[in-house]
């Protein structure tokens, strides 16, 4: 599997938390998935929300799974997903992918959970 990582634009970031259930229809959302790096960091748990079931076919939920396992092992990509120290690092050497921070939300106040929904 080849992959080509790169900042989400601007339009996309609204697209990276649960949005109104008639924009989710319109624009195709089959879900997200909430990863967790566990007490230890290294784990990695994962839940997922349907939003779009009816279009969840075997083809995505095989190449997700795929694009899954690549950013957790694959070292072309490395391995973002590994563990939270990878994607520490990650993040600080690509900080053109952070999203400006939400009211209430700031470098001394992190959110609490630890998810990315992707």
């Amino acid at each position: 599997m080849d992959l080509t990582l790169r900042p989400m634009t601007e339009t996309e970031r609204m697209y990276s938390y649960t949005q109104s259930h008639q924009l989710m229809m319109q624009t195709g959302c089959i879900g997200h998935l909430r990863g967790d790096f566990g007490s230890t960091g290294e784990q990695f748990f994962t839940t997922w929300d349907d939003h779009r079931a009816d279009i969840k076919s075997e083809d995505f939920k095989t190449e997700f799974d795929a694009v899954i396992d690549a950013l957790r092992s694959d070292s072309r990509y490395g391995g973002i997903l590994a563990g939270r120290k990878a994607m520490r690092s990650y993040c600080a050497r690509n900080s053109d992918s952070s999203f400006p921070w939400s009211p209430g939300v700031s470098p001394s106040n992190p959110p609490s959970s630890q998810d990315a929904e992707l």
